[in-house]
C-alpha cells in the first residue's frame, strides 16, 4: 500500500473573528502581545466545537509592574465587544479585605439585612449582589439595546397596536351585546303580541307583528355580522399576539430584551478582579466555585452563570522586587539598548513574579487558571507608540467636546515627554499620561479658554529653551500669513 501524502497544516493561522480581535487589541494595548494572544486563544476555543460549556471563556491572572496595561486589556476587550471601554464589572479587591466584605459578592440570604432578590427588576437599581446575573449581563444587554433600538421601537408600536385591537374588540363585543339585548326585547314583544286573543284590530296586530319580525331579523343579521367580525379580529389578534410573543422570546434569548425569570444564555460578560492579592482568602473559595463549575450560587439561592464570561484577575505581587530590579545597575528599565539585555530583564522579572505568586496564592487556585501572564516593562519604543495613541485620544476628546484642533508634536517634544515619563518608570504608562496632561493638555485648555485658539486651528508644539530650561512652546499656523505665530 502506497504511503499517503501528508499536507502540512498552519496552526498559527487565526480565524477571521479571532484575528479581528487580535488586531484591535494589539493596536490598543502596546507591547503586551502575550496577554492579547491568551485572550485570542480563548476566543478561538469559545467559537469552536471543543469549548467546555461548564467553564468560563477565560480565567487569567495578569501580573507584572504597575501601569503596563493589565487593566487596560480588560477595558479594550470591553471596547472591542461592547464598544464601551467601561462595559465590564470591576471588583476592587482592596475593598474586600474582610470576610463580610467578600460576602457582598453573593448577597445576603432571605431574611437577613441587605437581602435583595436578584430576580427582581428592582435589582437593576441595586449594586448588590455584585455577582448577580443582571450585574454581569447588563453591559452586553445595554450594548444590544443600542444596536436593536429600531426593533425595540417596532416592538413598542406592535404592542401598542395590540392594545388598540383589544379595545376595538371590546367595543365590537359591546355592540354585539347591545344587539342581543335589543333582539331579546323584540322577541318579548312578539311573544306578548301573539299571546293576545280576540278578533279586534286583527289587521293592526298582523302589521305590528310583521314590523317586529323585521326588526328581529335585522338584529339577528347584525348579531351574525358582528360575530363574524369578532371571530376574524380575534383570530388576527391571536396570530399577531403569538408572532409578537415568539419574536419577544427570541429577543429575550438573545439579550436585547432582558428576562429576569430566565436570564439570557447568549450574553457575554467581562469581570475584572483588580489587585486580587489584597482580598480576604474567602474570595478564593468563591473563585474556585466559578472556575470549577462556571456557576456561582448567590445568597438568595439563585445561580449566576459565568459560562460566557471573561474573568481577568490582576495583581501586583513582586512589585517592589521588580522596581528594585528595574532601578538596579545594568537594568534601567525603559532604556534597554541591547536586545539580549531586554530578554534577560524580562526573564528575571518573570522568575521573581512567579515566585511571589506561588507564595501569595493557594496552589489549587493557580492550578485552575487558564493562563498566567507576566506583563513586561515598557520599552522606549513601546512608550513612543503609547504616546501616539494618547495624542490620538486627545484629538478624539477635543472633537467630542466640539473643540477640534490639529495638534502636531515635533519629535523633540515627544522625546521630552517620554524622557520625563521614564524618570519614574515604576508607574509605567500612567506617568506618560500625567506628563502629557501637564505639558500639553493643560496648556491647550488655557489657550482655548483665552480665545487664542479656536476650532479648526492647527497647533504646532516645538521645544524651546527658556531661562536655560527646555520646555514645549505652542504655535498656531496662521492661514492669512505664512509661517508660525507663537501663542503665548
Amino acid at each position: 500500500m502506497a504511503d499517503q501524502k501528508l499536507v502540512p497544516l498552519n496552526t498559527k493561522l487565526l480565524s477571521p473573528s479571532a484575528k479581528k480581535a487580535f488586531d484591535f487589541l494589539t493596536q490598543e494595548v502596546v507591547g503586551q502581545d502575550m496577554s492579547i494572544m491568551a485572550i485570542t486563544d480563548a476566543l478561538e476555543i469559545f467559537n469552536s466545537p471543543l469549548r467546555n460549556p461548564s467553564h468560563p471563556i477565560f480565567v487569567g491572572l495578569f501580573l507584572g509592574p504597575s501601569g503596563v496595561g493589565k487593566t487596560l486589556t480588560a477595558e479594550k476587550l470591553a471596547q472591542f465587544l461592547f464598544e464601551d471601554p467601561h462595559a465590564f464589572t470591576k471588583i476592587n479587591c482592596s475593598e474586600l479585605s474582610e470576610s463580610h466584605e467578600v460576602a457582598r459578592l453573593k448577597g445576603s440570604p432571605p431574611g437577613y439585612i441587605g437581602f435583595v432578590d436578584s430576580q427582581s427588576p428592582d435589582q437593576q437599581k441595586s449594586p448588590y449582589p455584585i455577582l448577580s446575573q443582571w450585574n454581569i449581563n447588563k453591559h452586553h444587554h445595554e450594548h444590544l439595546r443600542k444596536i436593536h433600538k429600531d426593533e425595540i421601537r417596532a416592538f413598542t408600536i406592535r404592542t401598542g397596536a395590540l392594545k388598540i385591537d383589544d379595545v376595538e374588540i371590546d367595543a365590537i363585543m359591546e355592540k354585539r351585546l347591545a344587539e342581543v339585548k335589543k333582539a331579546k326585547q323584540v322577541e318579548k314583544q312578539i311573544r306578548i303580541l301573539t299571546a293576545r286573543r280576540g278578533k279586534k284590530n286583527r289587521s293592526d296586530k298582523s302589521a305590528k307583528l310583521k314590523e317586529l319580525q323585521r326588526k328581529l331579523a335585522d338584529h339577528i343579521k347584525e348579531i351574525n355580522r358582528l360575530s363574524q367580525v369578532l371571530i376574524k379580529r380575534s383570530e388576527q389578534l391571536r396570530d399577531t399576539g403569538k408572532k409578537l410573543q415568539a419574536d419577544l422570546a427570541i429577543a429575550k434569548q438573545k439579550g436585547w430584551f432582558y428576562n429576569f425569570e430566565e436570564p439570557p444564555t447568549e450574553l457575554l460578560s467581562i469581570i475584572l478582579f483588580d489587585e486580587v492579592e489584597k482580598a480576604h482568602p474567602a474570595l478564593f473559595g468563591h473563585l474556585l466555585e466559578i472556575m470549577d463549575k462556571g456557576k456561582f450560587q448567590l445568597g438568595d439561592g439563585s445561580i449566576t452563570s459565568f459560562q460566557n464570561s471573561f474573568i481577568i484577575l490582576t495583581g501586583n505581587v513582586g512589585r517592589n522586587d521588580v522596581a528594585d530590579l528595574l532601578a538596579g545597575e545594568g537594568h534601567m528599565g525603559f532604556n534597554q539598548s541591547k536586545p539580549h539585555d531586554v530578554v534577560d530583564l524580562n526573564d528575571d522579572i518573570y522568575k521573581i513574579v512567579v515566585e511571589r505568586m506561588k507564595e501569595t496564592f493557594p496552589p489549587e487556585f493557580i492550578g485552575r487558571l487558564d493562563k498566567v501572564v507576566v506583563f513586561r516593562p515598557l520599552t522606549y519604543e513601546t512608550v513612543s507608540k503609547i504616546l501616539d495613541i494618547l495624542i490620538r485620544d486627545l484629538h478624539t476628546e477635543l472633537v467630542r467636546y466640539k473643540s477640534a484642533l490639529v495638534i502636531n508634536l515635533e519629535k523633540p517634544v515627544k522625546d521630552f515627554l517620554i524622557d520625563k515619563a521614564m524618570e519614574r518608570n515604576e508607574f509605567g504608562a500612567r506617568m506618560l499620561k500625567s506628563r502629557l496632561k501637564k505639558y500639553i493638555k493643560n496648556k491647550l485648555v488655557r489657550l482655548l479658554n483665552t480665545g487664542q485658539l479656536k476650532v479648526g486651528d492647527v497647533v504646532v508644539v516645538k521645544m524651546e529653551t527658556t531661562n536655560g530650561k527646555q520646555k514645549p512652546a505652542f504655535y498656531k499656523e496662521e492661514s492669512a500669513q505664512p509661517g508660525l505665530i507663537k501663542s503665548r
